[in-house]
């Protein structure tokens, strides 16, 4: 059965699309077939941060009625499908629309990773609250900690489902006293040699070697995916 797994915050810049490609990557580099969502239909950024140039159809013209949904597929060279978006100034008149097309996104993988936008309205929590694994994404500042805090407890109201708090450190800054894994928050340090692949459209180009960041991300994910990840992944070695 097709698992849908989120990525969400209620404000840009907390590296929520980064995290979202680093999982799907991992994922992939374990041997699982991955799909990689772009639902960021006012900023979408999945396919700069993996080197897909220019797409020249996206889901955004999927959900048009353009074309159909594997028009818009792209075989990426780390071994996961891509579905990028493109920009649209009505993304919220779009984003009701994939609510009907998540089926046939469970026909093209076996994990969905999808990468939703940045808001915290009642369409998007309507829609993460139909995934089975939601990460919300903050920053490690207070105010972007409470803010994913009143989002995680909103969303927990339509679906007590599996919901996990990742406070990523996007900044060389001090880091937060650090809070128990057990309640589902998870934390991310700075890293630079992971940014800078980043911002130079390269993050694939990281997973043949350990850096602080994917090493934490590699332990999310034997903490929430332990049935996917196999035992001889070690921390701190992203090839099992």
């Amino acid at each position: 059965m097709t698992e849908y797994v989120a990525l969400a915050s209620p404000k840009g810049g907390v590296g929520k699309t980064a995290l979202a490609a680093s999982i799907a990557l991992l994922l992939a580099r374990e041997g699982h077939d991955v799909l990689l969502a772009d639902f960021n239909f006012s900023s979408p950024d999945i396919a700069l941060h993996l080197s897909i140039n220019n797409p020249p159809q996206t889901l955004t013209d999927v959900l048009k009625g353009h074309i159909p949904l594997n028009g818009a597929l792209y075989s990426h060279k780390a071994g996961l499908k891509v579905l990028p978006a493109s920009q649209h100034s009505h993304s919220h008149e779009l984003f009701p629309l994939l609510h009907k097309h998540l089926p046939y996104l469970a026909e093209q993988a076996d994990i969905i990773i999808a990468d939703f936008p940045s808001r915290a309205d009642a369409q998007v929590l309507n829609l993460l609250a139909t995934f089975d694994k939601s990460f919300i994404v903050s920053s490690n500042d207070r105010t972007s900690q409470r803010r994913a805090a009143e989002f995680e407890q909103n969303l927990r109201k339509l679906n007590p489902g599996r919901v996990f708090h990742i406070i990523n450190q996007v900044r060389p800054l001090p880091s937060p006293e650090r809070t128990s894994d057990v309640h589902g928050v998870f934390h991310v340090p700075f890293d630079a040699e992971f940014h800078e692949a980043l911002h130079k459209g390269n993050l694939h180009s990281l997973f043949n070697k350990p850096t602080p960041a994917l090493n934490y991300i590699t332990l999310i994910l034997r903490k929430v995916f332990p049935e996917r990840i196999k035992p001889g992944m070690k921390i701190g070695t992203l090839i099992s």
